[in-house]
């Protein structure tokens, strides 16, 4: 019977694999495998068209504005922000009024009136006013000594790219007469990394009206994102044009009203915006925005459109407003009509009015609410924990189990992303990492993969018809007991030898000797590898077998036993076979002791084998031997008769004199299963076996010698009665006496 040298083993059960090269794969090859992942995701996130990643990563971003948003208006339980008023030239106000297009000037004058009675902290028009009224040049004086007359008026700068196809150049001054030095900055710039847009043109032709604001400010969004329709995600608070520095809208009246100078203001190196606030006590207050290095600030949405405090244009103009009601309020001016283009698209929804994200980023710096992107440092150590959280799953787990994990690990981080963002304002990027964990986790699987493959095939030879295909699995999962140097245990040693196997290779030619002894192998391999035994060698026509090691393994003694019998059993169908096919028979004796030993990997430099040694081991081959004497097939010692007793049937033996021991060691002959039926022939013998050896250990050699000789009559070649039975006849010719203190050995027939 042959057995293939084929074993499958399927990757799932190679769990919690314990790797040989511990140091290397610790130190070398997961933070070679993370820089690679890292490396890869970065050259990815460069060269996929259409810069897919930044693409996905604004997909995640927008869902967590809308989470976002959703929070901050149960918070404020669906009220309005009141810190920002705006007025809204609706619908209702072009229905009385006419299209904005037709209104004279005059009218944004007595608005500005109206508001001015209130004492408001700044008013900011978020409308330009490119042209002059060509109807009524009284109009545009009515407006000039209205803003004049306030003195905190903001009115809006529209700056555009150059088209030399249409004509349009760039242009490397303001127009003549605009006063730049009082609208614009010479920021103090710490590196040149910090860069801000640059437009080429600078657009209106009001110079006069700029010049008598309070201050002016650019309305433009300048969107980074590659669409004719862009979400306004971001703005830039600085652009630079003719080498000054102009402050967006909302940023000049804040800077304005609190009083910053040119000296106050300055940007570092990562775009940062840096102001020196010098209070009235003296008291100098340093505040951050957190623009990034292009000079853009992420606009924390405080909600939809009309989450500011709102009023109809024609109201106010009308004088339907109570009394201070803008007192201490900045008011922004702008458009909600149809029929006008002030809409843009904001990351939670597709229209909203650009006057409603001006007063946005003014909340958002007034309360110092920004949402802050995390630094290089801070990234790179949040990536640093789930990298060695996923790169723990990925090494301890086997891959199904660590692929569910991964996947919990991902939501996890997600949701670590998500409320960082809805409750701290704290943005980190979720693609890449996530991108990045993935690459590293796959290196990580396909590296283990790799790895298991080979340590899969290295104990595929070492192991192949040495154990069973379960226990090679379970091998597999605790590899750590075959790579120590030595451990003790407690085990059960199987030895078989074949009768007479000199004589009968005299008589042989070599290849067929070869062919039998093949044969006989395999059938008692099988045996063992079925008993969950361990095949430790073969040694010519001898066989060891460990029960209990490598592997830990219940009732070893007892499967150690049962092995044997079927060995046994095999054996003499095989003699079966042989003799029909004119072949040799084989007889074969085994020797079964349990006890300590210790197991490891024993040899040299270049070959090392897994095996067991101890006195245990020397026990069981001489028990082997030992069957010599008493022409038995399987012997026990006393350490197995007591495991095994009441569930197999055996004979007592003898007192077995063993060299270095100071007791005698009882040995027995293990005969069938409790539950297999003896013939009654064989159970009358061991009657009188039994009988005999009683008697026999008493000193009465008459009386043994009949009870082994009628033991003889139901069996003549029972090996033990005949063995017992010529030492009754040397006592009795001897005329031998009991020595008074004799312990029922034999001492002639020590192993």
């Amino acid at each position: 019977m042959e057995r293939s040298n084929v074993i499958r083993i399927d990757v799932q059960d190679e769990e919690q694999l314990n790797m040989t090269e511990d140091f290397r794969w610790k130190w070398v090859v997961i933070p070679g495998l993370s820089l690679f992942s890292i490396f890869l995701v970065m050259f990815l996130a460069g060269f996929l068209p259409n810069n897919i990643l930044k693409k996905m990563e604004i997909v995640t971003y927008d869902w967590r504005m809308r989470m976002a948003v959703q929070q901050q208006v149960a918070n404020r339980k669906g009220g309005s922000i009141e810190d920002v008023v705006i007025i809204e030239i609706d619908e209702k106000s072009i229905a009385n009024l006419g299209t904005i297009e037709q209104w004279p000037h005059h009218y944004f004058a007595r608005l500005i009136h109206k508001i001015q009675d209130d004492k408001p902290a700044a008013i900011g028009f978020n409308l330009c006013f490119s042209e002059f009224d060509s109807k009524n040049s009284k109009s545009d004086d009515s407006l000039r000594m209205a803003i004049e007359k306030a003195g905190d008026i903001f009115l809006p700068l529209s700056f555009s790219a150059a088209n030399p196809d249409a004509f349009i150049f760039p242009m490397k001054q303001v127009p003549a007469g605009f006063k730049s030095e009082k609208f614009s900055y010479r920021i103090s710039v710490e590196d040149s990394i910090a860069t801000v847009p640059e437009p080429d043109r600078f657009d209106g032709k009001l110079v006069d009206l700029y010049n008598q604001a309070a201050g002016v400010g650019f309305i433009n969004f300048f969107p980074r994102t590659e669409s004719t329709a862009p979400v306004i995600r971001e703005a830039p608070l600085f652009i630079k044009f003719a080498d000054r520095y102009y402050p967006s809208l909302s940023l000049a009246i804040l800077l304005a009203t609190a009083g910053i100078t040119p000296e106050n203001l300055r940007m570092a190196a990562d775009g940062k915006i840096k102001i020196r606030n010098i209070q009235p006590d003296s008291q100098v207050i340093e505040t951050t925005i957190p623009t990034d290095q292009n000079g853009y600030l992420l606009i924390a949405y405080q909600g939809p459109l009309r989450s500011f405090r709102t009023i109809p244009f024609i109201d106010v103009f009308q004088g339907r407003i109570p009394k201070a009601f803008f007192r201490g309020k900045i008011v922004l001016v702008g458009s909600s009509a149809n029929k006008n283009y002030d809409w843009v698209s904001v990351p939670f929804h597709a229209r909203m009015t650009a006057v409603e994200i001006r007063a946005n980023i003014l909340h958002s710096v007034l309360n110092h609410s920004y949402i802050r992107r995390v630094g290089i440092w801070g990234t790179f150590l949040i990536k640093f924990f789930w990298v060695i959280l996923l790169a723990f799953i990925a090494m301890r787990f086997k891959i199904w189990h660590g692929l569910i994990s991964l996947l919990i690990a991902f939501l996890l981080y997600t949701v670590f992303a998500l409320l960082l963002f809805v409750y701290l304002n704290i943005y980190i990027e979720l693609v890449a990492p996530l991108l990045t964990f993935f690459m590293i986790c796959l290196s990580i699987f396909l590296y283990r993969y790799s790895f298991v493959y080979r340590e899969r095939q290295a104990l595929k030879k070492r192991f192949v018809n040495r154990l069973s295909l379960e226990q090679l699995k379970e091998l597999v999962k605790k590899r750590a007991e075959l790579e120590s140097d030595g451990r003790k245990t407690t085990a059960t040693i199987l030895f078989s030898d074949i009768n007479n196997f000199a004589a009968l290779a005299e008589n042989q030619h070599p290849e067929d000797l070869l062919k039998i002894l093949n044969e006989y192998h395999a059938v008692m391999t099988d045996v063992i590898l079925k008993w969950d035994g361990f095949l430790d060698k073969y040694q010519g026509d001898k066989i060891m077998a460990i029960f209990g090691a490598p592997l830990s393994l219940e009732n070893h003694a007892k499967r150690a036993c049962l092995a044997a019998l079927e060995m046994q059993y095999r054996l003499a169908q095989l003699r079966v076979k042989w003799g029909l096919e004119n072949k040799p028979q084989m007889e074969a004796r085994i020797g079964i002791h349990q006890g300590v030993v210790v197991v490891g990997n024993i040899g040299g430099v270049n070959r090392v084998d897994y095996t067991a040694i101890g006195e245990a081991v020397n026990l069981a081959s001489r028990l082997e031997a030992a069957n010599k004497i008493y022409g038995t097939a399987i012997m026990l010692s006393e350490d197995v008769y007591e495991l095994v007793k009441e569930s197999l049937t055996v004979r007592e033996l003898d007192y077995l004199p063993i060299k270095g021991r100071r007791k005698p060691l009882v040995i027995y002959e293990l005969i069938a299963k409790k539950d297999d039926r003896l013939d009654e022939n064989l159970q009358q013998l061991l009657e009188h076996y039994q009988k005999g050896l009683t008697i026999y250990r008493q000193g009465n050699w008459e009386s043994a010698f009949n009870e082994f000789r009628s033991a003889l009559k139901h069996n003549s070649k029972d090996g033990p009665s005949r063995e017992f039975f010529h030492r009754c006849i040397v006592f009795i010719e001897q005329k031998r006496f009991v020595p008074t203190n004799w312990d029922g050995v034999f001492e002639s027939k020590q192993v």
